[in-house]
């Protein structure tokens, strides 16, 4: 399923949402590769809770809705789903950060 567009934050947002994609990025570069290549489970299910920890602490629903989505794909053993899911997270980040340069101001 193709991830949906996400909302421009508002203002209060935006600075919350910098540093989830910043954090995020760095989840790319660490864990991510590593769980893709695997498809480990439960690993996958940590990650996915620890997505979700970060969508409610920055109020970002589109990745609270990734997280839960992948957490349903790793408890029910749905691996290809997962795998699906898992390769389109560096889109979702790009996403993420697209949103956040059309909230920034426009110089006139």
């Amino acid at each position: 399923q193709p991830l949906q567009p996400i909302p421009v934050p508002s203002p209060d947002q935006t600075a919350q949402w910098q540093e989830l994609a910043r954090e995020l990025r760095r989840e790319e570069a660490a864990e991510w590769p590593t769980l893709r290549a695997s498809l480990a489970v439960n690993e996958t299910r940590a990650f996915a809770h620890k997505l979700f920890l970060l969508a409610q602490a920055a109020h970002c629903g589109p990745l609270a809705t990734y997280a839960a989505a992948l957490t349903t794909f790793s408890d029910a053993y749905a691996i290809g789903q997962m795998e699906r899911h898992l390769a389109a997270f560096p889109q979702l980040i790009e996403s993420i950060e697209s949103s956040l340069s059309q909230a920034e101001p426009q110089p006139v």
